[in-house]
């Protein structure tokens, strides 16, 4: 179905995607300074090192799925391990889920698009949980793009267009009426 007017994006366009993706998620997870790696995120539960992690953590988990599992919520809600205590760490996992879905798709760029994929959010086709997955870790990473600009670093090898177009990604990088501030959040004003 064309979301926004554009078709869906096929299984080898996805993985492209999600590859450069996680690709980039490593190089921002390495520029986390050690010092800000266990910093709370505004009004979540979540560390800058957790969310690093957690964009391998949706591909990881697509592959449980796409391997014959089921996809399921917690898998991709929990926290990380207690032996990801560095960025170094979070980037050894990215370098690891990033190999293994890249040889997953060369075991498996044959299927068809419609074979069906189990997941909480319902037995899906192939596609779609492809989809979901890109643009899940997508959004996450702009978020750990967004965390490196407010601790003044660069990232390295920002995605953008290139990355994200055809995806159906959320406009706002964060809640609507949240500010990302290293300081402390404000609520935004509505016009």
């Amino acid at each position: 179905m064309p979301l926004g007017g554009l078709p869906p994006l096929p299984p080898s366009e996805l993985i492209h995607r999600m590859d450069k993706i996680l690709a980039g998620a490593a190089r921002f997870a390495a520029q986390i300074p050690p010092s800000e790696f266990l910093h709370m995120l505004p009004k979540r539960n979540r560390s800058y090192g957790d969310l690093a992690w957690h964009i391998f953590r949706i591909a990881d988990s697509f592959l449980i799925s796409a391997n014959g599992g089921t996809l399921t919520f917690e898998s991709i809600a929990e926290g990380k391990p207690d032996d990801i205590r560095t960025p170094n760490d979070v980037v050894a996992f990215g370098t690891d889920v990033r190999e293994r879905v890249l040889a997953w798709w060369e075991n498996s760029k044959h299927l068809p698009e419609d074979r069906v994929l189990s997941t909480f959010y319902g037995d899906l086709p192939l596609q779609e949980v492809m989809e979901r997955s890109a643009w899940h870790s997508g959004q996450h990473s702009r978020q750990l793009m967004l965390v490196l600009d407010e601790l003044g670093i660069e990232p390295d090898g920002r995605l953008g267009v290139a990355e994200f177009h055809g995806l159906p990604m959320p406009t706002n990088i964060w809640d609507d009426k949240l500010e990302f501030t290293t300081d402390t959040p404000k609520v935004a004003a509505h016009a």
